[in-house]
């Protein structure tokens, strides 16, 4: 039996009320579809991300607390992070708009702010990066000072360099929100109502010792 079969028959059970059972249906199936979007899309980010930035991003990926009325049922992944679209659709560069040709967003200037060059200390610990812009990067035997001046140094430098160049869209929204997935959720849903309806017009009829089964 599906997972979808599963969690029709469960709550198919109330007969009292299947109005409210047809609704906790439609919740699990929809954040269980939620969930594997989000798998999705961190998936995603994480082969494609350069930047610690990205990684936190993919870390706050979570799923909004419903919404329920009487004709809708709304169950949304959201970010706390602000530049959460940026990420997805790509940044034309200053001067280099050839990464991110279909983006709606672009860099004004080459100013750094701190959680920029933050970032990316953080992906050059992260991944070892050893040359930035054909220097060496080397902190081993140097003074902790002198170890995180270079690593500041190094991290404004690939900072201004994205500013210039821009950033390449890593398109990870679209892993979870497709016409294919969304097409998948429809089937899902009618499954499971369609189980759900069964389980209550069986112990409708024949009491909770029924031995007939939801279609697998």
């Amino acid at each position: 039996m599906s997972r979808e079969s599963e969690i029709g028959a469960k709550y198919g059970k109330s007969i009292n009320d299947f109005s409210t059972a047809s609704t906790n249906i439609i919740e699990d199936i929809l954040i269980q579809h939620c969930n594997e979007g989000i798998d999705l899309m961190r998936k995603q980010i994480w082969k494609k991300a350069k930047t610690g930035q990205a990684s936190d991003l993919a870390q706050s990926l979570q799923i909004k607390p419903k919404e329920v009325t009487p004709t809708k049922v709304t169950i949304s992944t959201v970010s706390d992070m602000v530049y959460w679209e940026f990420v997805d659709k790509g940044v034309k560069g200053v001067k280099n708009k050839n990464k991110a040709p279909q983006s709606p967003y672009r860099f004004r200037n080459l100013g750094t702010p701190p959680a920029m060059v933050d970032s990316f200390k953080k992906w050059i610990a992260r991944t070892g990066t050893k040359v930035v812009d054909g220097t060496q990067m080397s902190f081993k035997g140097k003074k902790r000072k002198t170890a995180l001046k270079e690593q500041e140094r190094a991290a404004q430098t690939l900072a201004v360099r994205t500013k210039i160049g821009g950033i390449k869209p890593i398109d990870y929204v679209s892993k979870a929100n497709n016409p294919k997935r969304n097409k998948d959720l429809t089937r899902k849903l009618r499954q499971g109502l369609a189980s759900g309806i069964r389980q209550n017009i069986n112990i409708s009829i024949y009491g909770n010792n029924s031995r007939i089964k939801p279609k697998r």
